[in-house]
């Protein structure tokens, strides 16, 4: 945490540059993909059919804190406003700074099933080269009975080999998992290490193909022995719930524009 003294010395700073600095905040956008209620049963395609895995309803045989219901990705940004030296507003910039995924469930995560969880969603990221990078975003949460070498992290196992992807590995230095309630949040910051040349403002992350690696819809699965670097071992199986397809989505699509304020001065961003 950063002492008083510093922040106070960042606020004096942006103040000289004539730029009030807000906090960071994102768009409520409706999810990407919703699912049934009720069919967290392990009775699914395992994550790889050719048609959806929305339902139906075996409650009460179904785990809730598994259950998907909803999945959203969102862009976070910061907002920046510049004043004039009347200390009017000038202008008032966006900058997007992570790609945040909730994954919603129909009941409270913790505490959760099995030893562990897992929620993956395959997706395709569009290189700056135009190739395709097959890339899960995952999703790992503690159970009451976890092993030693489980984790409670979020990554993004790259699953195309170089050049397609930057390397065929699972990346997740600087990424960061909350747990509140029934929402799963993870929150890959874009100034991360492995970010660079990969996924930054303006990246367009795609539906997965039809069947890539047994895994093409979005789904929840236990996890078991898993070792530090998750997709080099360990035991995922089985899938206990399966959503949708993920549809696709641009980072920093849901970010303001940013404001003008001597064109449009009646905004009230501008007050």
């Amino acid at each position: 945490m950063r002492s008083r003294t510093k922040l106070a010395a960042a606020a004096v700073a942006a103040l000289a540059l004539g730029m009030l600095p807000a906090g960071a905040s994102a768009l409520d956008d409706a999810p990407l993909v919703t699912d049934a209620a009720g069919d967290a049963n392990g009775l699914n395609s395992q994550g790889n059919a050719s048609t959806g895995g929305n339902g139906p309803s075996t409650q009460p045989a179904s785990i809730d804190g598994a259950d998907l219901r909803e999945v959203s990705f969102k862009t976070r940004y910061s907002t920046n406003k510049f004043l004039n030296p009347d200390g009017t507003v000038s202008r008032v910039l966006y900058t997007p700074n992570a790609l945040k995924i909730d994954i919603t469930m129909e009941g409270n995560v913790l505490p959760t099933f099995g030893p562990s969880i897992l929620v993956r969603v395959p997706t395709r990221v569009v290189m700056p080269s135009g190739t395709l990078c097959e890339s899960w975003f995952q999703l790992w949460w503690k159970g009451p009975n976890a092993t030693p070498n489980d984790q409670e992290r979020v990554d993004i196992r790259r699953i195309t080999a170089a050049p397609a992807c930057p390397a065929n590995n699972t990346i997740f230095n600087g990424f960061d998992i909350s747990i509140e309630g029934k929402v799963v949040t993870g929150i890959y910051p874009l100034s991360a290490p492995d970010m660079a040349g990969y996924i930054q403002e303006g990246t367009e992350i795609t539906p997965p193909q039809v069947f890539t690696n047994s895994s093409n819809y979005i789904h929840s699965r236990t996890a078991f022995l898993v070792p530090p670097n998750p997709g080099t071992g360990g035991l995922t199986a089985p899938s206990i719930d399966e959503a949708e397809r993920f549809p696709g989505f641009v980072v920093g699509s849901d970010v303001p524009a940013n404001i003008d304020c001597s064109v449009t001065p009646d905004n009230p961003e501008c007050a």
